[in-house]
């Protein structure tokens, strides 16, 4: 249920049909946009009045389990590595079979004498056996040898989903097998490690280590993280929600349709299929809004926000703007402009969508509950 509502959202976004809601306010100073970090509406709520938090949160397990390194870890992390940097090569000897990558040219024709454009190419490579061509077409190239041109006497299906036109028509195809296609592995040479190290190395045996201590770190930050998972679903979990604002979960619901209803629009969908075909009813529709908005949005934003004003936890609008930079580095754009143009969508909407602000908070009032902060 949740789920759905959440993937649902995620595709809003990705058409760039979100209206902001809760985005960032800013100024402009000297040029350069800064961004202020409030959680409005709830800066202005008594949370005590709807949430009760754990007093003391030293009581539950922070735990972050040890991976070891093996050297089988570090040759199958290199081979996995020499394998993504393989480039493809055309062998013009031998013959192509069930399996191969065949470049091939074809040209149809129907018992007509005529012929149309997406019966013909001067070069495509399939994969024989995988490419979906109609029957008969890639099992009468199986064997046969680079450089000969094969005849194929077919018959299109029908129905004929792809071209009706052609349905139960006759064809023959003059298939001209021009090479096969085969992937050449990357060599372990001091180029390659140069490369694939940044330079960190230019020997197998630094590369080894480099590779080894890599790992190493990706594994303790993933059970690091793992960790800190566990232990925020655990203070979560014993969070107790006493009653909702209202007027927040029913304007929060107001926002969602109407993204929602953006979303089915820009499909070419009617609403009411929209909600037929993903959730049966509009009552279901509702009943199930009601329940994410108000366990998975409000109620988990009151948590949180109860939680880090116990704790002593904020973020002050230079942080943030420092935490905006970040985000502007990680998804390689200067500014806003930069981010709507490369990703079809505004940067307000992205925050809000990706609860940025509360996502910062989580990282925040974890770091200083296990005494990890920077």
């Amino acid at each position: 249920m949740k789920k759905l509502l959440v993937v649902l959202l995620i595709a809003v976004l990705a058409v760039g049909t979100l209206t902001a809601c809760g985005g960032s306010s800013s100024s402009e100073e000297t040029g350069t946009k800064t961004y202020t970090f409030d959680m409005a509406p709830y800066d202005d709520m008594d949370l005590s009045e709807y949430v009760t938090v754990p007093e003391d949160l030293s009581k539950y397990e922070y735990k972050v389990e040890t991976t070891e390194i093996t050297d089988e870890d570090v040759e199958k992390e290199i081979q996995d590595r020499l394998d993504k940097a393989a480039t493809e090569v055309e062998v013009t000897e031998g013959t192509v079979e069930k399996g191969d990558k065949a470049r091939i040219a074809f040209k149809g024709t129907l018992e007509d004498g005529t012929t149309n454009d997406g019966m013909n190419t001067d070069s495509m490579d399939i994969v024989l056996g995988e490419a979906g061509f109609i029957d008969g077409f890639e099992e009468g190239l199986y064997g046969a040898k680079i450089g000969d041109t094969v005849t194929l006497d077919l018959k299109f299906p029908d129905p004929y989903n792809n071209n009706p036109d052609l349905a139960g028509k006759g064809v023959t195809f003059e298939v001209t097998v021009k090479a096969k296609v085969e992937s050449q592995a990357a060599e372990l040479n001091e180029e390659f490690i140069k490369n694939d190290s940044q330079n960190a190395a230019t020997n197998e045996k630094d590369y080894k280590e480099y590779i080894k201590k890599t790992l190493q770190e990706n594994a303790d930050n993933q059970a690091e993280y793992n960790a800190k998972q566990a232990l925020y679903q655990s203070i979560l979990n014993d969070c107790e929600v006493l009653k909702y604002p209202e007027e927040e979960v029913e304007a929060t619901k107001a926002r969602l349709i109407e993204q929602y209803k953006s979303y089915a629009e820009s499909s070419q969908m009617e609403w009411e299929d929209f909600i037929k075909n993903n959730f049966e009813s509009e009552d279901n529709f509702n009943t199930q809004l009601d329940t994410y908005v108000r366990e998975t949005l409000v109620g988990v934003n009151m948590k949180v926000l109860a939680l880090c004003k116990q704790e002593g936890v904020s973020l002050t609008d230079e942080e943030y703007n420092e935490e905006i930079q970040n985000i502007f580095a990680a998804f390689n754009v200067a500014n806003e402009e930069e981010f709507q143009t490369q990703y079809n969508t505004s940067f307000d909407d992205y925050l809000s969508a990706y609860d940025v602000k509360l996502n910062l908070l989580v990282s925040r009032l974890l770091n200083k509950i296990t005494g990890t902060e920077e």
